[in-house]
């Protein structure tokens, strides 16, 4: 499984209640890392695509991997908080959203206005099921 090891990294992350899908968390990130997870969420989220673990500071893990297409709207961004100090999310995206994020992504990542933000929960598609809204940041 590919592994992004950013516990030390200068990466922003907090956490807040939100309404639509319980917990949200905001991760704001560097350009250096802005690129490296971009390189890897095209090589993951493709079908045939490994899972890619990513973990942040403060005890955040986040896992990204393609969904087998079902017919129905089951892409997810799931919470698990399975100790104290450990957070473990997971983005399953089914091809489709898969693919729109890859571009959103790659959209958000070139442009350079630091204001804009990026969430998998504005795909199409998202399950009402998902607890998460992950947003990701510029610094």
């Amino acid at each position: 499984m590919p592994f992004l090891n950013w516990k030390s990294q200068p990466i922003d992350v907090s956490q807040e209640s939100a309404p639509r899908w319980g917990t949200r968390v905001t991760i704001a990130l560097p350009p250096e890392q802005r690129a490296a997870l971009e390189k890897s969420l095209e090589d993951c989220l493709q079908v045939g695509g490994k899972e890619l673990r990513v973990d942040f500071p403060k005890g955040w893990s986040i896992f990204w991997r393609i969904r087998e297409e079902t017919g129905e709207a089951s892409s997810r961004v799931l919470l698990a908080h399975p100790d104290p100090e450990q957070w473990v999310a997971s983005v399953l995206l089914e091809p489709r959203p898969a693919t729109d994020f890859v571009a959103r992504y790659r959209a958000w990542h070139s442009d350079s206005g630091r204001d804009a933000s990026l969430s998998p929960n504005a795909l199409e598609g998202i399950h009402r099921v998902s607890n998460l809204e992950l947003v990701l940041k510029k610094i």
